[in-house]
């Protein structure tokens, strides 16, 4: 599952992992939606996002499931 809410980000990465299947979600309330329907290898969550951050997906996310392993990947470049 990939979290992210900008499409460029999402096309890059649908090019640079087109061997894997993506589902793409682009807010908290939704992304955790999606993550209690279905089993996931990996999270790529963005660190903003519209209606939150991704530091609090990612710690509802570990309630859920403490062992998915979880990277970060954003495009900010300055805090």
């Amino acid at each position: 599952m990939c979290v992210e809410d900008d499409k460029d980000t999402c096309d890059l990465l649908t090019f640079l992992l087109s061997d894997y299947q993506m589902i793409f979600t682009e807010s908290i309330e939704k992304s955790l939606e999606v993550f209690n329907s279905q089993p996931f290898d990996l999270c790529i969550l963005d660190n903003r996002l519209p209606d939150g951050s991704g530091t609090d997906l990612c710690k509802a996310i570990r309630l859920i499931n403490p062992l998915i392993p979880i990277i970060f990947a954003s495009g900010v470049a300055y805090p």
